[in-house]
């Protein structure tokens, strides 16, 4: 997917018009930084990202987003993987390169689980990201001018101390199951993405992110039976394990108990 590199990252856009007394920037703060966002995670996902609705309170170090879309992975059925109502975002530094951010705060999130005996779109999707974001960092190694004049998009940095998730409807497309009603999952919290390293690149808040977001879909897609019909060798890439997998292992658990009862009434 071709993406547009924007001129200026969002916390050189955002200093310039706090400290920059440019006029023209602060009126139009959210309609120049609104497609430098969708690109910036556009480029980092590798599907395109849209937003809604965008608005930056600089005075307060706040900002409030609506209705941001991330589209599907290419072959999987659902139009998109994800999507968010609203987000609030409570932000702590603007620097130049650096975007420090305290709480990010998602309400009403949709996650679209398609699913085929060789994998999912979610699973398909963290492997993009993971390798999208080792080729970046392989490039940046490998040649220091290149990283050293690249666009400032690439030297963009990010620190987020938690992010609240709020209650997530999975819906979910399966061969293997005829009936798939919409599944209401309890929330979870994602805390300090590159907080120890000093700020981390966008790329690499992104892995993270979506690592521990889609292991917790994971997890609760397991519980409720919706990986039956998909390959093991999938489920254990996925870190999760088939209902019949569990199955065999508590059966295999009692029979070792059983039987070491049983050499005990015969010492």
């Amino acid at each position: 997917m071709a993406v547009s590199k924007p001129a200026l990252s969002l916390s050189a856009l955002a200093v310039a018009a706090l400290f920059g007394g440019g006029i023209y920037l602060y009126m139009n703060l959210n309609s120049i930084a609104k497609p430098i966002i969708e690109n910036l995670a556009s480029d980092a996902l590798g599907v395109e990202v849209s937003i809604g609705d965008l608005d930056i309170n600089l005075s307060e170090k706040k900002a409030a987003v609506k209705s941001v879309k991330i589209e599907n992975v290419e072959g999987f059925q659902s139009n998109h993987i994800l999507t968010v109502s609203s987000a609030s975002v409570n932000l702590k530094t603007l620097e130049a390169g650096l975007v420090s951010i305290g709480t990010i705060a998602v309400d009403d999130i949709n996650m679209h689980l398609d699913i085929t005996e060789k994998g999912t779109n979610a699973q398909t999707l963290q492997k993009q990201i993971g390798e999208r974001a080792a080729m970046k960092q392989k490039n940046a190694g490998t040649d220091d001018k290149t990283n050293a004049t690249s666009d400032s998009k690439s030297s963009t940095k990010v620190m987020i101390d938690q992010i609240k998730l709020g209650k997530i409807t999975l819906n979910t497309n399966s061969p293997f199951i005829k009936t798939l009603k919409p599944i209401s999952i309890e929330g979870t919290q994602i805390n300090k993405i590159g907080v120890s390293e000093n700020g981390v690149t966008i790329e690499k808040a992104t892995k993270q992110i979506t690592s521990q977001l889609l292991s917790y879909v994971n997890k609760q897609a397991s519980k409720e039976g919706l990986y039956k019909g998909v390959a093991e060798s999938v489920l254990k890439e996925i870190g999760t394990k088939s209902l019949n997998s569990e199955t065999k292992g508590k059966l295999e658990e009692f029979k070792n108990e059983a039987s070491e009862k049983l050499k005990g009434l015969f010492n």
